[in-house]
């Protein structure tokens, strides 16, 4: 085998006997040479050798990013093996589906395997911890593999439902390395920054001709790849040449408004590129090349070195040309090739294109076929449509199967998008079609903005389209997102766009000038805002209210009927309010004010309501329990003092957009706070996992030099340990715990212990685990009514919202350590039944006669004061007389405290 013909991986292993001492990799703090790199890839190797895994096994390699994936996967390609990366961040399901499909021999790890991935029978596993500590291994150059063998397989989605494997090679690897280090060009000179998933084969841009050449790599944190800011900081901090990614990764950097580097490169692919974009990033940096490739061709086969003259007017920067060893077609229905400017299918021949998909040969038979201009090769079916330009670019125009029919008209999604992204104040373009309701199709917009400033109003954005695209191709619907959603492989998630319903809408600019324009809100109060509003309040109790300043919790309204209101006024005014807008008064007038100035139409998801505003009494500040919610409060409040001035913090976080950790909500909430109260003392309280966040409130505070006079912890006991066992199940903080511990919540207030314990056996997260994630809101909904938790027409779209509010909690608390003992004296208020959960839940012990609260202060603890009637944790928090006689006790406490006895 001559030099330049042999696998990618040996070549690197030659770098690393070149230039031992050099850097090779680096990640956050760590580092590592060339010769421990060299040292390491042996060491996987001769593990793997020894353990008799034979040519061409597939080693699942579960890593976080880390250079130990590097290391890793090279060592496994030195053996002779190919590796199937499997990412930590994918549900346990669809690794499981991976493993299994894939058939892999063994698995490596570098961080904790979930409990409940499921693996092939006779599969090994390794810690690579324990691996690369191998001192005894071969010293031979010549790898156990020849260029035709099974390089990686990596997992794609796929319309089945199921994801699919892609079998690469290591002569596809070979091929594409030595285009890519001619074009754009990689030397021993470049630092390459590398933030692509490890289970995106664009890393695979990064790792091999970077490290085959003798270059610096890069590997990003995955808070680095989050975060804009921090991003722009590391290229900096490491004088950065060389980035690929896609273009999510240059919104986050031109949002910052990134001021570039240039003697920095970018190479972009993965998505289609806007021009608007490119011209952005070109003034910043040295130069921008646009490439495309499927996963089937190996990385990327076309690139476009990007000037700003758009001569052919193009929707999109082209894609480019073929890379070296690759050839590009662009067909019609019959296989012919079409002229220059007129789209056909992208068919991709050459050394690049992959051996197919792993163990589906129909599918496989189906997208790979002949090449029918040689016959010695075939080609890949791609499904993407083009135009070839003549100067012999290629534009991409968007998926053959993107195409949809609506109203008896064909209409392309990504000319809708592309046509958005031109407006200059949105930022990023998703273009679904809906159908929520049965027969209901409609064309949704999901949109970002340049800035947080920015005003996007429906009418507007329909004007600005209709001046370019038909009428049936018209959104009817734009949903304005702080942050796109976004796949692994960094492309819009479309899957995970919200329901508009769910979301903040545009609303009409005309509309909003009308109610600026009215002073004298007491006309929209009497007049057409108040009747629909009185209809709502009629709609929901059954009966009209006698005036517009009656209050909704005298008639006889609850926290669901509550919720359901908001819901309803959602639907019919396009105005998202959220619970505190009920408080202190729920009165017709004060909604309808709210409505009208509609302050903040991307209200924060924290917030700090003015329960009871009056009174001379030091305020009290209460947090919320696990639900978000502070509607227990309206039962609470009638036991106090009517002198006693009371503010509750809510909260409407979503998960997974938001997962706020108890420390960070503790934060939140002190700012909040300050801006009505600067200065303490403080005084502070809070039901089940509320008690949490107000002791790290008060830890903080108190830290800070603040007084805290009291914080009264209410049927809240500390965690002494790290494990946390919900629901009798492992402790797997994953989607399917997370909502099944939600459901038990929302059925445990409604039915107490004997509901919560029906919930662990008949919703539990195994259950959950176990059903396709379409099903899984279902089914919650169903549980929910069939138990009447909910009634039968509440909206399931409000519901999802509640659910994945207290999913975002319930990580927060079963995440949250208490950290030290403050100094601050303690309220202790529980059940009369407290050996139950949720202490068990939390995995406290009763180690002294206040529920072990005496080891988290210095100061004196007061109690503990058990409730009669309290039967267990949600009646106590749930029943009207058992808040009343919390309330007594708070009461007292709080007097108590003020007075500094």
């Amino acid at each position: 085998m001559s030099t330049d013909r042999q696998a990618v991986h040996s070549l690197i292993l030659k770098q690393c006997a070149r230039t031992p001492e050099r850097t090779a990799i680096s990640c956050g703090d760590l580092s590592i040479s060339y010769h421990e790199l060299g040292r390491q890839i042996r060491s996987v190797a001769a593990c793997l050798t020894e353990h008799g895994f034979s040519s061409e096994a597939i080693i699942g390699l579960y890593f976080n990013r880390s250079i130990d994936f590097v290391a890793t996967a090279l060592g496994v390609l030195h053996a002779g093996c190919a590796y199937l990366p499997l990412n930590p961040h994918l549900p346990s399901k669809r690794l499981s589906y991976m493993a299994e499909n894939a058939e892999i021999q063994a698995l490596l790890f570098n961080c904790p395997l979930p409990d409940d991935i499921v693996l092939p029978d006779k599969s090994k596993t390794f810690s690579f911890e324990n691996v690369s500590a191998l001192s005894v291994f071969t010293d031979k150059e010549e790898s156990r593999c020849d260029l035709s063998m099974r390089a990686y397989v990596i997992y794609t989605s796929g319309s089945t439902g199921y994801p699919k494997g892609v079998e690469v090679l290591h002569r596809n690897i070979l091929s594409f390395q030595q285009s890519v280090l001619q074009s754009p060009g990689i030397s021993e000179k470049d630092i390459v920054v590398s933030v692509a998933s490890f289970s995106f084969d664009m890393s695979g841009f990064d790792i091999y001709p970077a490290l085959s050449c003798g270059a610096h790599l890069v590997i990003a944190t995955d808070t680095e790849t989050r975060d804009g800011r921090l991003l722009a900081d590391l290229l900096d901090r490491k004088n950065a040449t060389l980035l690929k990614s896609t273009p999510a990764t240059w919104h986050l950097l031109l949002q910052i408004n990134w001021p570039g580097k240039k003697n920095l490169r970018l190479v972009s692919g993965g998505d289609m590129l806007s021009w608007e974009v490119a011209h952005e990033l070109l003034k910043r940096v040295n130069t921008l090349w646009n490439v495309y490739g499927p996963t089937e061709t190996t990385i990327h086969c076309t690139e476009y070195p990007v000037d700003t003259n758009n001569s052919f007017n193009t929707a999109s920067v082209p894609i480019g040309k073929p890379l070296a060893n690759c050839q590009l077609y662009l067909l019609d229905d019959q296989g012919g090739q079409v002229p220059d400017m007129k789209a056909g299918e992208i068919y991709i021949a050459g050394e690049q294109v992959s051996r197919g998909y792993l163990n589906n040969p129909e599918l496989t038979k189906e997208r790979f076929i002949r090449d029918p201009f040689d016959s010695d090769r075939k080609m890949y079916r791609t499904g993407d449509r083009a135009r070839r330009l003549p100067d012999g670019n290629t534009e991409i125009l968007g998926r053959a199967d993107h195409q949809i029919k609506l109203r008896g008209y064909r209409i392309e999604l990504p000319e809708i998008e592309l046509t958005l992204q031109k407006h200059e104040l949105i930022r990023q373009a998703a273009v679904i079609v809906r159908e929520d309701m049965q027969g209901g199709k409609r064309i949704v917009a999901y949109v970002t903005k340049t800035t947080p400033e920015a005003d996007l109003w429906s009418d507007e954005l329909r004007a600005y389209l209709g001046k370019k695209l038909p009428a049936y191709m018209l959104p009817s619907a734009f949903v304005i997102l702080d942050k796109m959603p976004l796949t692994i492989s960094g492309k819009p998630d479309r899957k995970n766009l919200p329901v508009p319903e769910q979301a903040v809408l545009a609303i009409d600019s005309g509309a909003m000038r009308k109610a600026k324009a009215e002073s004298d809100f007491h006309k929209e109060i009497t007049g057409a805002l108040g009747l629909e509003l009185t209809e709502l309040w009629e709609e929901l109790l059954g009966f009209r209210p006698g005036t517009i300043y009656d209050d909704f919790f005298a008639l006889g309204g609850h926290s669901l009927l509550a919720m359901r209101l908001l819901h309803r006024i959602e639907e019919k005014l396009g105005v998202i309010l959220p619970l505190s807008a009920l408080y202190p008064r729920a009165t017709i007038a004060d909604l309808a004010i709210q409505v009208i100035k509609q302050q903040d139409r991307t209200k924060s998801s924290y917030r700090l309501a003015a329960v009871r505003p009056d009174g001379h009494k030091p305020a009290l500040f209460i947090v919320h329990p696990v639900s978000g919610q502070i509607a227990i409060l309206v039962n609470l409040m009638a036991g106090m003092d009517p002198d006693q001035p009371v503010y509750a913090f809510e909260s409407n976080a979503q998960y997974p957009e938001e997962k706020p950790s108890i420390e960070e909500l503790a934060q939140t909430y002190i700012a909040l706070m300050k801006q009505r109260q600067p200065a303490g003392p403080y005084y502070l309280a809070g039901p089940s996992m509320g008690g949490w966040i107000a002791f790290e409130m008060a830890l903080r505070l108190t830290a800070a030099g603040d007084e805290v006079a009291l914080m009264a912890a209410i049927d809240s006991a500390p965690k002494i340990r790290k494990t946390t066992v919900a629901m009798g199940d492992s402790p797997v903080l994953d989607e399917a715990q997370c909502l099944a511990a939600a459901v038990m919540t929302l059925r445990g207030h409604a039915g107490g212990i004997k509901a919560v314990r029906q919930s662990r056996e008949d919703f539990g997260a195994a259950f959950v685990r176990s059903l396709p994630e379409a099903e899984r809101w279902q089914q919650a909904a169903e549980r929910l009514k069939t138990d009447k938790v909910l009634e039968p027409d509440f909206p399931d779209s409000q519901l999802k919202r509640v659910l994945k509010t207290l999913m975002a909690h319930t990580l927060a608390f079963y995440n949250y350590q208490f950290p030290r003992p403050g100094n601050f004296p303690i309220t202790v208020i529980v059940n009369t039944h407290p050996s139950e959960v949720p202490y068990k839940v939390w995995a406290c012990e009763n180690n002294d006669n206040v529920w072990g609260w005496t080891a988290w202060t210095t100061a004196t603890v007061d109690g503990p004061h058990a409730i009669e009637g309290g039967d267990d944790h949600w009646t106590m928090l749930r029943r009207p007389d058992s808040l009343l006689k919390v309330a007594a006790v708070l009461q007292q406490s709080l007097d108590k405290a003020a007075s500094g006895i």
